[in-house]
């Protein structure tokens, strides 16, 4: 969680501003809200779908149930780093 929510902004963060001081990233509101704003969302359920197709129900059901409660435990860190993005993007 730490990792997804604090290390992954702040790379995602420092990706952007490398990228525009080279200047293959355009100053644009949106595009940076958004490149910033997927830095901190939680995983998706490929792996899940993954495990399900290579017939290992078990290992997909553990992976949703661990995902359900990354999703429940990232509304407050998210909600958080969202608002401090749009702040800084000044949306």
């Amino acid at each position: 969680m730490v990792s997804r929510f604090m290390v992954m902004p702040l790379v995602a963060a420092m990706l952007l501003f490398s990228g525009a001081k080279a200047k293959l990233i355009p100053y644009d509101k949106l595009v940076w809200f958004v490149l910033l704003m997927e830095g901190c969302m939680p995983s998706a359920q490929n792996s899940v779908v993954i495990l399900q197709m290579e017939k290992k129900p078990e290992l997909a059901s553990s992976m949703a149930k661990t995902l359900t409660a990354v999703y429940l435990l990232s509304a407050v860190p998210i909600a958080f780093l969202l608002s401090a993005i749009l702040q800084f993007v000044q949306l």
